[in-house]
């Protein structure tokens, strides 16, 4: 696989595509998989259970609820101010 495949590039691909900006994105991560892409995001979460690595390289970005604990879908529910017990 070529050294230029990464989130981060798949990211950059798809914003100048879709004619958005960086500084709108929000990425979420939990492996070194994705440190190109939490780099480069105007906002950047790490779940709790992430690996120790990704958290020690990029210890600036906010850490978040585990995976077991939904931590991307409560801080989006929050981020949204989603209210699921009210949808009906």
């Amino acid at each position: 696989m070529s050294k230029k495949v990464s989130k981060g590039n798949a990211l950059f691909f798809l914003i100048k595509y879709l004619n958005y900006s960086l500084k709108n994105c929000i990425a979420f991560g939990n492996a070194m998989n994705d440190i190109e892409m939490l780099k480069i995001s105007g906002k950047a979460c790490i779940v709790q259970n992430a690996d120790l690595e990704l958290k020690s390289k990029l210890p600036y970005i906010e850490v978040i609820k585990s995976n077991d604990e939904d931590g991307v879908a409560s801080y989006l529910d929050r981020l949204y101010k989603i209210n699921y017990d009210n949808i009906k």
